[in-house]
């Protein structure tokens, strides 16, 4: 797959039918969810990050990119929220990484 629409559309076609074969294949419904965002397509990309999130709660990716997302639609509870539960995650394995730090000064006048 090259960075070209059709090779991310034919991606994203692949994926969609092993998913939909496979439910519970979450690597390929990150894999979706992120053509979907190089479609400039969010609120789909937001969609299967939840569905990941039901599947597996300790993604710390998925938590960093459903915070990211939900912030770039101005919903910053639900970013908050995101972001509480990739920290979590990240201080668990006692690491912050540097992305969630800029999250966290991102969100620090929106989460309490």
């Amino acid at each position: 797959v090259d960075d070209s629409r059709e090779s991310i559309m034919c991606k994203k076609t692949a994926l969609e039918e092993s998913v939909k074969k496979c439910p519970n294949f979450r690597s390929g419904i990150f894999s979706l969810a992120i053509c979907h965002l190089q479609l400039q397509n969010p609120q789909e990309a937001i969609r299967l990050l939840e569905e990941y999130h039901r599947q597996d709660p300790n993604d710390i990716s998925v938590e960093y990119y459903l915070a990211e997302l939900y912030y770039s639609r101005f919903d910053a509870p639900n970013a908050c929220e995101a972001y509480a539960r990739a920290e979590t995650l990240a201080r668990k394995k006692g690491h912050l990484p540097h992305a969630l730090r800029q999250l966290k000064k991102t969100l620090s006048t929106h989460c309490r």
